[in-house]
């Protein structure tokens, strides 16, 4: 689970977060590209999941991503 003292600032503020170990691996893009972005060396929260498949998918990479860099409240 990802550590919300290590959050990244390019996060938008809401519920779900990627902090600092994030290794850039893409796969949160891949499964939900309306929720997570691109930043210089690691992912970031672009807009909060407003619809239900939108949250579906961000729980689905917040469960896949390898390193726990996704968190949510």
């Amino acid at each position: 689970m990802a550590n919300l003292k290590k959050r990244v600032p390019e996060n938008v503020p809401g519920d779900f977060l990627v902090d600092s170990t994030c290794i850039d691996c893409d796969a949160c893009r891949q499964i939900a590209p309306a929720v997570f972005g691109e930043a210089t060396e690691t992912s970031f929260v672009k807009a909060q999941p407003v619809t239900s498949g939108d949250r579906r998918q961000a729980l689905q990479a917040l469960l896949s991503c390898p390193t726990g860099s996704i968190g949510c409240r």
